[in-house]
């Protein structure tokens, strides 16, 4: 890789994160809460839900080929379930 690429490529990484992406893994990005809450209530998204360890939940929703995640405590999730129901 160039540096002209390096560069460009850095700032766009950069730039997703100042927007809500936290990480990337293959086809799989990691999203803060905040906007994974967001595009499920506005596209009215019913996301898969796994536990996973450390008493962890993975929220999870795909869209052309991307797996969109979150990952939070089971607690915060049983509360996000109460404050929708």
């Amino acid at each position: 890789m160039d540096m002209d690429t390096l560069v460009k490529t850095s700032k766009a990484v950069k730039d997703a994160n100042d927007k809500g992406i936290s990480s990337m893994w293959g086809d799989e990005i990691m999203l803060v809460p905040q906007v994974f809450n967001q595009v499920v209530e506005d596209y009215e998204i019913i996301p898969e839900v796994t536990s996973i360890a450390g008493n962890m939940v993975q929220l999870k929703f795909v869209r052309e080929g991307l797996n969109f995640v979150m990952i939070i405590s089971q607690e915060r999730y049983r509360s996000m379930k109460k404050r929708s129901a």
